[in-house]
């Protein structure tokens, strides 16, 4: 049957209209009524598939050619800003959306590990403005946002990721959908790490227009995105889970199957419910990450320790020998 067939099998799954929002990960092979309602005991998709999805397959087989031809550095860009809802609604800064913006503490404490575990830039706070988004997000190898996002079903291009509230620039902070297809981007992946950054209007034969479709067609090949509105905790938990993985060399699937299976096996029976795991899936290129990881602190000071001490011999030694001759 097909279950045999799928089974610990590579899956690529291209959903169309009604199947666009489902997570295919969280489907149980054994469904059925059960006697204990802890969820660490589904028989899971994902346990035994490594799952990525594409809007398209022309688009997948187009990304997977470019994908090949693009030239990195390994560097990351991450961006998190803060939200001031009192400030918003007294200034009257985005009155339509400001309700829904409420401060993000968790984001913080992601980029922190971003920028303590990986070489490239981390904006926090008011640095996070979309105007330095737009200056730097063409040179990015990895790019990583963690900050609200707000889909429009309606006009689903306008769509937007919230930066830190204040205009710059000419900027307006609100960086959507369209303004994304216009910024040229190389990065080899692209994290979501924001609330709907996969939901949006469905079109027949072309899938869900979201703010990931933009940045797929932008030019970055894998996107990591949210099918809803995650739970902060568990979220966070599970990028963090992520990073390491795909650091060490496992591939963008692999790294996304483990740290979810991960989350089930550590979490409660019921925060290992689908609803704080299942909403993060690759969109896109299945690839290996080579991220380039900072140098613990402790090696660069052995490292500089022993160049200094072998100069240091080779000076005396030149000396003695300067003597000897003498």
């Amino acid at each position: 049957d097909i279950e045999d067939l799928i089974d610990q099998k590579q899956l690529l799954i291209l959903p169309d209209v009604q199947l666009a929002g489902i997570p295919f990960d969280a489907l149980d092979s054994q469904a059925g009524i059960k006697d204990s309602a802890d969820f660490r005991d589904l028989n899971y998709f994902i346990t035994r598939n490594e799952i990525s999805y594409s809007y398209t397959a022309s688009l997948w087989m187009y990304k997977r050619a470019n994908a090949l031809k693009l030239q990195r550095s390994k560097k990351l860009l991450a961006m998190a800003p803060s939200y001031d809802a009192m400030r918003m609604q007294a200034e009257g800064i985005w009155p339509k959306w400001s309700d829904q913006l409420r401060e993000l503490t968790g984001i913080i404490e992601e980029t922190n590990y971003l920028s303590k575990t990986f070489t490239g830039r981390v904006y926090q706070h008011d640095r996070a403005i979309e105007s330095k988004f737009k200056e730097v997000a063409g040179e990015a190898d990895y790019i990583h946002l963690a900050m609200h996002a707000i889909p429009d079903n309606a006009d689903p291009l306008q769509s937007a990721l919230f930066f830190h509230p204040v205009e710059d620039e000419g900027e307006d902070g609100r960086l959507t959908g369209a303004e994304i297809l216009d910024t040229p981007l190389k990065a080899k992946l692209t994290v979501l790490s924001a609330c709907n950054t996969g939901t949006g209007k469905t079109e027949i034969g072309e899938g869900i227009i979201s703010l990931a479709r933009s940045f797929i067609i932008a030019g970055s090949p894998s996107v990591v995105l949210t099918q809803w509105a995650l739970d902060d905790l568990s979220g966070q938990q599970i990028i963090k889970s992520f990073y390491n993985n795909i650091s060490g060399g496992i591939p963008i699937a692999k790294a996304l199957q483990s740290a979810k299976i991960t989350h089930v096996n550590q979490a409660t029976k019921l925060k290992a419910h689908p609803y704080f795991w299942a909403g993060v899936i690759l969109m896109g290129q299945d690839q290996v990450i080579d991220i380039k990881k900072k140098e613990p602190l402790a090696l660069l000071i052995f490292a500089a320790f022993a160049i200094i001490l072998l100069f240091t011999a080779t000076y005396l030694l030149a000396k003695r020998r300067a003597t000897i001759r003498k």
